[in-house]
């Protein structure tokens, strides 16, 4: 089975002191995802997932350099394998790249989880509380 090298990031942000993530819905606009995509030819990993979130949720800000967790999922015939790293808000862009296509929500831990495609739901729960 072929396999696929992926990136993505958790974008997180403090509102009123709480702590929030943005996730972004996919192609499809039936399920709502981190922003990720191909590893870029030539780009670190973490710099690929920051590609991502600025083409595919408007999304600027500090991405870490350390691996915060890894998943698999099946597309295109073959296994994802996915590199997740965390994302400090910075900036959220009133348009981007994609946002013809897709739209972008931020919400609180609890409303998250609800939301979040199956995939990268023990990756959310990981992230969550890491940061408690």
């Amino acid at each position: 089975m072929y396999k696929y090298s992926q990136s993505a990031v958790i974008p997180y942000l403090y509102n009123e002191d709480v702590l929030h993530v943005v996730l972004v819905s996919t192609n499809s606009g039936n399920g709502w995802v981190f922003p990720k995509g191909l590893l870029e030819e030539g780009m670190t990993p973490w710099d690929s997932a920051a590609k991502e979130a600025l083409e595919e949720a408007g999304i600027t800000g500090v991405v870490g350099e350390v691996l915060f967790d890894y998943y698999e999922y099946e597309k295109w015939g073959g296994i994802c394998e996915v590199n997740v790293f965390l994302l400090a808000v910075r900036e959220l862009a009133e348009n981007w790249d994609e946002s013809f296509f897709r739209k972008r929500i931020i919400l609180k831990k609890e409303e998250a989880l609800k939301k979040v495609k199956k995939s990268q739901k023990e990756t959310l729960i990981k992230f969550f509380n890491h940061m408690e």
